[in-house]
């Protein structure tokens, strides 16, 4: 229950959302008759933990049959992909290739608490240095509480109260100081002059060179206009023999030249399954002079989900204050997903515009003088409408 020797002091009467993935633990089959003991028992470890608030209970799975998820809805357990629009429109009959972390995320940055940042718990298998252990990381840099129920070293009926008290393990934000980077409100107020286009460059940018910007911790919003570039590295390869700050600068004049601003970061996207190659002199804590980041995303799979979640740390990290943001989005793995699409679009209804680059057999050429305006005015790009 928290940290060894830690006594449990947190009290919140704010609602408690819980996640709760059924891929990784099933119902017990002693729960199958009976799903309102689960419900019982997940309120009463809430409440000896400190969450005294609503408690809103939702399950992911890949697939549900029909009378399962009547049964959880009966106790008042609730399955996550049947709030999407694909799911209502086709009957519950197309999986939910969404990772459970994205509902996560989304949830955690686009719903807020009476008192601010969501009390969050996740029952679920966080390996380390998985997508859900990094987002979870990610969640409680940015002022979530987390209650993680992991029973992976647990044996036994995992569903009573004692078995989950065991493996409970409280992570909560340590108090914001002064210099948090996610106390930026100051730099973002509305500028009293005039038609003033400018800003001066923001400091946290000098900051950031000297580190690799992973959304691990959030990032310092600015005044001017922004954008962040997303890059999917292994469907969109670069010239070769280009140094990162070579790319960062074409991609940067090539926005430029359409009328974009110039302020911008990217991040890039690679497989580091793919050991012994070139993506080793890329990857890890490197930094380089511009504001371009190279991160791990593992198959493409797996890069889809991570590249979703850090647009939404993007977007959550930049409030909408002056005008909306601007998201270039480098990857042919979205336009074709239902589930993702409804993702963007409901990024786009609220906080910021995303121009979708598909890579095409005419535009998708490295080697060209003309990259990256060729792949940028490629005939298969095109604005997520919400």
């Amino acid at each position: 229950m928290g940290e060894e020797g830690e006594i449990n002091e947190f009290f919140s009467e704010n609602t408690a959302m819980v996640f709760w993935n059924m891929d990784d633990y099933p119902i017990p089959a002693a729960g199958i008759d009976d799903l309102g003991f689960i419900r019982t028992n997940i309120e009463e470890v809430l409440h000896r933990m400190g969450f005294h608030g609503y408690k809103e209970i939702d399950v992911y799975c890949k697939r549900i049959q029909s009378d399962v998820q009547q049964e959880l809805s009966e106790a008042r357990i609730f399955y996550l992909p049947s709030s999407t629009r694909i799911y209502i429109t086709t009957g519950g009959n197309k999986a939910a290739p969404v990772d459970m972390t994205s509902f996560l995320v989304h949830s955690a940055l686009t719903i807020s608490g009476p008192n601010g940042p969501l009390d969050l718990v996740v029952i679920a298998k966080a390996t380390p240095k998985g997508e859900l252990d990094r987002v979870i990381k990610c969640l409680e840099s940015r002022g979530h509480t987390i209650l993680l129920i992991d029973t992976t070293a647990i044996r036994g009926s995992f569903f009573n109260v004692e078995s989950l008290l065991g493996c409970a393990r409280m992570l909560r934000p340590r108090p914001p100081t002064r210099s948090d980077l996610s106390e930026g409100e100051e730099e973002i107020e509305e500028d009293s002059s005039e038609g003033e286009e400018e800003f001066e460059e923001d400091p946290s940018y000098v900051r950031y060179s000297s580190k690799n910007v992973d959304f691990r911790e959030p990032i310092r919003p600015v005044k001017e206009n922004r954008t962040g570039v997303f890059w999917e590295a292994e469907d969109f390869p670069f010239p070769p023999f280009s140094s990162p700050d070579e790319i960062y600068g074409k991609i940067k004049s090539a926005l430029w030249e359409r009328g974009f601003t110039n302020k911008l970061s990217i991040w890039v996207y690679l497989d580091d399954n793919k050991k012994g190659t070139w993506r080793d002199v890329l990857l890890g804590d490197k930094v380089w002079a511009s504001r371009i980041y190279f991160l791990p995303g593992g198959d493409k799979a797996s890069r889809r989900i991570r590249m979703a979640n850090d647009i939404f740390f993007w977007a959550r990290d930049f409030p909408y204050k002056r005008s909306k943001g601007i998201v270039f989005l480098f990857s042919d793995q979205f336009k074709d997903d239902a589930e993702y699409t409804e993702m963007l679009q409901n990024l786009v209804s609220v906080s910021c515009y995303v121009r979708s680059i598909i890579p095409t057999q005419d535009s998708n050429k490295p080697e060209s003088p003309n990259w990256p305006g060729l792949l940028i005015d490629g005939g298969g790009g095109y604005w997520v409408d919400y």
